[in-house]
């Protein structure tokens, strides 16, 4: 059933696709190349949604060429997707990932290290209590540093330990001090 689908698509999607190049030249190089752009976009309508069509293929004999600007996902998946029709033999990805996606990276790691700074803060209170209050926290990825004045060594050390405990954590930049 599938396969009648998608004859009957190719077959319905091939004049439309490139209608001047089959009537300029009418050899199987350019149907072929007519096919396989109809099926590197059925692969990628079929797998990424309406996200598919904002791609635009390029096609010249077994090289396909991606372009345009499209969401990070789909510019990590639409060249492995079209590598899967037969006869591609290779993919240039010149897909651009849309301003949009990148604030909303911006947006999702200002939230994870957001998050994290209130676990570093959870974990520094328990640690050596009230103290942890007037202590300085700053997040960048997995990395914190810890600025401010602890009352003794053993409040240094357990206030480090503390944050390295802390899940995404792997540096801990001690800028503390010891109170005179």
């Amino acid at each position: 059933m599938r396969t009648l689908i998608l004859t009957t698509a190719l077959a319905l999607a091939t004049p439309v696709l490139a209608p001047t190049a089959l009537a300029a030249d009418d050899d199987a190089s350019v149907f072929e190349e007519t096919l396989r752009h109809a099926r590197v976009r059925w692969e990628l309508v079929q797998h990424l949604g309406l996200d598919g069509l904002e791609v635009t293929i390029e096609v010249d004999g077994g090289t396909v060429t991606l372009l345009g600007e499209v969401a990070r996902e789909t510019r990590k998946l639409a060249p492995t997707l079209a590598k899967t029709v037969d006869g591609v033999d290779a993919v240039r990805n010149k897909l651009r990932v849309e301003e949009a996606d990148k604030d909303g990276d911006a947006v999702a790691e200002a939230f994870t290290d957001g998050a994290t700074h209130a676990a570093v803060r959870v974990r520094l209170l328990e640690a050596i209590g009230p103290d942890a209050l007037d202590l300085k926290v700053r997040v960048a990825g997995d990395a914190v540093a810890l600025a401010g004045q602890v009352d003794s060594a053993e409040h240094r050390r357990q206030a480090v330990a503390a944050a390295k405990e802390v899940e995404r954590i792997d540096r801990v930049l001690d800028e503390l001090t010891l109170a005179d």
